[in-house]
This record gives C-alpha cells, structure tokens and sequence, in this order.
C-alpha cells in the first residue's frame, strides 16, 4: 500500500498543477513581494493590538493603511498567481482525496472545512 501512495506522490509531483503551485509559491521570494506582505502582516497585527482600545482613539488611518495594502495585494500579479495556483492546487487534491476515499465510509466529511 505505501509503495501506491509513494506512486500517487510522484504522481502529483509531476503534475502541472504542483509544478505552476511551486513556482508561484517561489516568486513570492521577489523582495519588493515580501515587503508588501510583510506590511500587511504587520498592519494587521497592529490593528488587531490596539482594536481594543479602539474606544479610546481612532484607528481610521490605519484601516485605510490595510485597505491601501489589500489595494496593491490585490493588483500583484505575483501573489494573484499564487492565490490562483493555491486553490487549483487545493481543488486537484480534494478531487484525489474524493477518489481515494470513495465507497469508503458515508459518514466521512471530505469537503473543505468553511466557517
């Protein structure tokens, strides 16, 4: 039985799918990429930090800061790359998952966990 899955690694490995994931997945080392995420990063951990003080001050700038990172993420063609080669990705692996657990059990949830 490994010696299959080992197959069906090699197999996903090959595909175009995981290859175009890992690429995108690399580009996002561009240094001015990394700036913007590592910004946004930081953005969101500031303003999640001092939401409950948000009483006390205003944190309109700040959010306008976030809205004008979330502007530039989503006009990056690099990190839109990566979004759209992440969910093809995700969407190839739940079709396998499906495959490979089919006729196993009705009470498996094998769907994406959303909220």
């Amino acid at each position: 039985m490994f010696d299959i899955i080992d197959e069906l690694i090699e197999a996903i490995k090959k595909d175009e799918t995981y290859i175009s994931y890992v690429k995108a997945n690399h580009a996002l080392n561009d240094a001015s990429t990394l700036t913007l995420l590592s910004r946004r990063q930081t953005l969101m951990e500031d303003y999640n930090r001092l939401k409950q003080y948000e009483q006390y001050t205003s944190l309109d700038e700040m959010k306008n800061d976030i809205q004008d990172v979330n502007a530039q993420i989503n006009q990056n063609d690099i990190i839109m790359n990566y979004y759209h080669c992440y969910y093809q990705l995700n969407d190839m692996l739940e079709k396998v998952t499906d495959m490979i657990f089919e006729n196993i059990s009705d009470e498996l949830l094998l769907s994406r966990f959303e909220l």
